[in-house]
């Protein structure tokens, strides 16, 4: 739920998402729901990593490298 906040202007703060999510009020609500389900399934993908591992190296590693990813590709495409 953490990553609720920052997706409400997920719609109109990304030029890339707008024409996804549109700039209404449905279209903000939809950005959410896809954030949580999209969050929600890497937490599932993060906690089988620590099970399998034994370590929180592993999902912490993979967290790193998935917001750093992000960060580069925002990077690149602004």
């Amino acid at each position: 739920m953490w990553h609720v906040l920052p997706s409400l202007g997920l719609a109109v703060d990304k030029p890339a998402l707008t024409p996804l999510f549109g700039r209404s009020p449905l279209g903000a609500v939809f950005a959410v729901v896809v954030a949580v389900l999209f969050t929600g399934a890497a937490g599932v993908l993060f906690g089988e990593l620590r099970r399998r591992s034994g370590s929180l190296l592993a999902p912490m590693g993979l967290h790193w490298a998935v917001n750093a990813f992000g960060y580069l590709a925002g990077f690149l495409l602004r």
